[in-house]
């Protein structure tokens, strides 16, 4: 199954494609940085194919979605800016995915 993943390169999304890709899946994944998304995953012996927009993978046709994209929650106060930025890299994230799965539909 061709999977596509925004998010594959935080916690659960590593641990995600380790297993998805061990189960024979062909991963592709979504990365404000896609050739360090490449390369890390190399790294962990996993072959996927990267692009900063999940719109981008239109024409690879993916069969599943796995949304874990967004700003982290770690590692910072949770003040009322770092709130909106939260709140809207998710929302940007699932608004690209809706737009591909439009295109998709079409």
């Amino acid at each position: 199954m061709r999977i596509l993943i925004t998010g594959a390169t935080g916690f659960v999304g590593q641990a995600l494609c380790q297993s998805l890709a061990a189960a024979g899946h062909s991963l592709a994944v979504v990365s404000r940085r896609p050739e360090r998304a490449e390369r890390q995953f190399a790294d962990l012996g996993l072959t996927v194919v990267a692009a900063d927009s999940s719109l981008a993978f239109k024409d690879w046709q993916p069969e599943g979605i796995v949304n874990l994209a967004g700003e982290s929650i770690a590692g910072r106060r949770w003040s009322e800016d770092h709130k909106r930025e939260l709140r809207r890299s998710r929302l940007e994230a699932t608004e690209h995915l809706v737009m591909l799965c439009q295109q998709l539909a079409a």
